[in-house]
């Protein structure tokens, strides 16, 4: 309930392997498709947040009403009512005998009060005897002090802090000959855990289209690897293959990978099943941050892009990444077997899904076009072509396509090239960024007042300032 361990925790493989094992497993989530949901034998429809009941405490101790804004979708209910429910059918009925929220909340704020005489800071007992009139119009309130430790005191018998000094421990697994990087995961920008919401918005989805491993330039020559390559990275507990990216933000001897692409998104992107599970003896949490793991190039024979207005089932393949469009689903692909070969699977699968009309333009484009409008495209070639998609999705929106429209598509798409966007708040382009940069742009905020990127929420500017550095060097030299 309310997580996706799946895809979540290290030696994911294994987390997966353990439910499917399990003679019964129940999943309650909000969402259809995750990786913990398709590893469960019994599925239990929750709601989300924004069409839930009940009450939600801040980080700042307040506690206000939460009232639904979306009304439930089908049979989905909260989870207080899944959880009374199964308890019921379990024979303990009194025990979970709520009627509705403001039952539970009364229970919640007599529990708080229950053996306390003043021991435990949180305390909302004068709440328990609110009738359900008075719980519906319940105003916001923060419980406790205004302010916790004003007066210097800790919880202690004498009142003073305890700093706990722990030895510093080496990673329980070192790199050696065989698996000599650290492997480091984490997040990126615009993407939240594992996706399962923020993957559904074509805006985030703009950014980093598709989970990569971070190289230094050194450990990727040794390798034989080069920017855009497919690595597989590999370890003692499991396997991943990705999208190479040669960054000097990475140190010699490191890789970093980001952590959020599942089962459900990639073929081969879940991380985490490379990732150790020795976890630190005193908090518990696992060395996520320390998998020793080799890398080593994949030999693709093709790099492919897919816009498709219905998803595919797509054939075996060596890597594959899916996208949310506007309005479209985009896949990034590529495989080990011949170009021809792929391509036949490939139009067989995109056809199957998306019918009409098959046309064959140039460059190795193919398009399914119905009644004048684009329903799927496809560019498959020997080498990557990194601006496929932003070329080809400007046809996805348009209606009925004229003659110039049409040959334009399968001539490759729109020649002007974004460069990928930067800015997702505002949709802006690299491309724009660096018009701006070269039109006399020399700061963030000469960058912002011209094209609008870096000015809310802040998150691109560290790239805005790679491109600023970039640019100054370009010009020294």
């Amino acid at each position: 309930m309310a997580t996706n361990p799946v895809a979540s925790l290290p030696n994911a493989d294994a987390v997966r392997a353990a439910l499917q094992s399990c003679e019964l497993s129940v999943v309650s989530e909000a969402i259809r498709a995750s990786d913990t949901v398709d590893a469960c034998r019994v599925r239990l429809p929750a709601l989300a947040w924004a069409e839930k009941d009940g009450t939600v405490t801040s980080s700042e101790r307040g506690i206000s009403r939460q009232r639904p804004f979306l009304p439930p979708p089908g049979e989905a209910r909260q989870d207080w009512w899944i959880l009374s429910q199964v308890a019921r059918r379990l024979g303990h009925s009194a025990a979970f005998g709520w009627n509705g929220v403001a039952d539970i909340f009364r229970e919640h704020a007599a529990l708080s009060a229950f053996e306390n005489d003043g021991a435990r800071d949180f305390d909302i007992g004068d709440q328990a005897a609110l009738d359900d009139a008075a719980y519906e119009a319940l105003q916001p309130f923060t419980w406790g002090k205004p302010r916790f430790f004003a007066d210097g005191g800790f919880y202690h018998s004498d009142r003073r802090a305890r700093f706990v000094a722990t030895p510093v421990r080496a990673p329980s697994n070192a790199p050696d000959a065989e698996r000599p990087l650290r492997l480091n995961t984490g997040r990126v920008r615009d993407q939240w855990h594992t996706m399962t919401r923020t993957g559904k918005s074509a805006r985030l989805a703009g950014h980093r289209p598709e989970p990569t491993v971070e190289m230094n330039p050194y450990d990727a020559s040794k390798r034989g690897l080069q920017d855009g390559d497919i690595a597989e990275l590999a370890s003692n507990w499991g396997r991943a293959a990705l999208r190479v990216h040669v960054s000097d933000t990475v140190r010699p001897g490191e890789a970093f990978a980001p952590m959020h692409w599942t089962a459900q998104v990639s073929r081969a992107g879940r991380i985490n099943a490379a990732v150790n599970p020795a976890v630190d003896p005193v908090s518990g949490q696992p060395e996520l941050k320390h998998t020793p793991i080799e890398a080593t190039r994949l030999d693709v024979q093709w790099h492919g892009t897919i816009l498709a207005r219905r998803p595919i089932m797509l054939p075996d393949i060596t890597y594959w990444t899916r996208i949310k469009g506007s309005g479209f689903e985009a896949y990034l692909l590529a495989g080990e077997e011949p170009l021809a070969a792929a391509r036949q699977k490939l139009s067989a699968a995109l056809r199957a899904s998306n019918p009409g009309p098959w046309l064959e333009g140039e460059s190795g484009v193919g398009a399914v076009i119905g009644d004048g409008m684009l329903e799927a495209v496809m560019l498959l070639g020997e080498r990557r072509d990194e601006s496929a998609r932003d070329r080809l999705q400007p046809f996805m929106s348009m209606g009925r396509l004229t003659v110039e429209q049409r040959n334009a598509l399968l001539h490759g798409g729109d020649v002007s090239d974004r460069g990928g966007e930067i800015c997702a708040c505002f949709g802006v382009s690299t491309r724009a960024v660096a018009a701006a940069i070269a039109g006399g742009a020399t700061s963030l905020d000469a960058i912002g007042a011209g094209t609008k990127a870096g000015s809310n929420c802040g998150s691109c500017r560290p790239e805005l300032r790679a491109l600023l550095r970039a640019s100054r060097a370009k010009q020294a030299a």
